[in-house]
């Protein structure tokens, strides 16, 4: 069985504060070569305690990590448009989550979720539906149409947007 570093551990155990200062300690004393894996888990770590203002510069930090190290990758681009949201920045989260999905849509960013990007359309759809912006909500249900021809639509939350663009009935 593998062990998980204890950072790891506790956050697989829902103990999210304790996860926090167990990364921060990791980020101290640790080797130098886990230091961008030990940010990530620092990152997620602050997401799952509620830290949203705490974790929104170290998201920015690792998701431009990642896209700079592999092409084409996405970054955290969905969990900041989280975080801003629930700081109340919700245009700024629209923003974030519509360029994730136009990102998607051509093809700059190509490695996504299992179902091909759907979760980042129906967030999309959801934040524009709540600030009243009809313009995005077309964008991201024009997008979903579009995923909704491929195979992957498949897999969760695939059937979710089926649902949304009324392809799918509870009696399915």
């Amino acid at each position: 069985m593998v062990k998980l570093n204890p950072a790891r551990q506790l956050f697989v155990d829902r103990q999210f504060d304790e996860a926090v200062e167990a990364y921060h300690r990791q980020l101290r004393e640790g080797p130098k070569e886990d230091e961008w894996k030990n940010l990530a888990g620092l990152a997620e770590s602050l997401l799952a305690a509620g830290r949203y203002t705490d974790a929104i510069p170290l998201l920015e930090k690792v998701g431009d990590y990642q896209s700079n190290s592999h092409p084409k990758a996405l970054g955290q681009q969905e969990q900041l448009s989280v975080c801003h949201w629930m700081v109340g920045k919700r245009d700024r989260a629209l923003e974030i989550i519509k360029e994730l999905v136009i990102a998607v849509r051509d093809g700059k960013i190509a490695y996504t979720d299992i179902s091909g990007g759907v979760s980042y359309g129906i967030i999309l759809c959801y934040m524009a539906i709540t600030l009243h912006h009809k313009s995005d909500v077309d964008v991201a249900m024009k997008y979903l149409k579009k995923l909704a021809t491929r195979s992957r639509i498949q897999y969760w939350p695939g059937p979710a947007a089926l649902f949304l663009l009324g392809a799918l009935t509870f009696g399915d």
